[in-house]
């Protein structure tokens, strides 16, 4: 196994691939599984929404996000939030954010 660089993200264009592989990452977890009513499919079209809408509190200045990459493509990410330091309470907006899909 081969080590993969790790780097504090710095460059807004990864935020795609990263909700991609957040929503991947996710798919058929047991929580999810649970809000879909184990519907896979519906939970295979929601998540990327529900992880766009959380990536987007990372995109502030207090926001430190680092990325191992594999192929110098981003394949994980661990986000922090310092106490204080959340904008605003984006999780209330999810449902909205989401399509107003009924899992939420």
């Amino acid at each position: 196994m081969r080590d993969s660089p790790v780097r504090r993200l710095e460059d807004e264009c990864d935020y795609g691939e990263l909700v991609a592989v957040a929503a991947r990452a996710f798919w058929h977890d047991p929580l999810f599984d649970f809000l879909t009513n184990g519907d896979l499919l519906e939970e295979y079209r929601v998540l990327p929404h529900v992880f766009r809408a959380a990536m987007t509190d990372f995109r502030c200045d207090t926001a430190e996000v680092y990325v191992a990459d594999v192929g110098e493509r981003p394949r994980s990410f661990a986000g922090w939030l310092g106490p204080g330091t959340f904008r605003d309470h984006r999780a209330a907006g999810w449902p909205a954010t989401c399509g107003r899909r009924p899992c939420f």
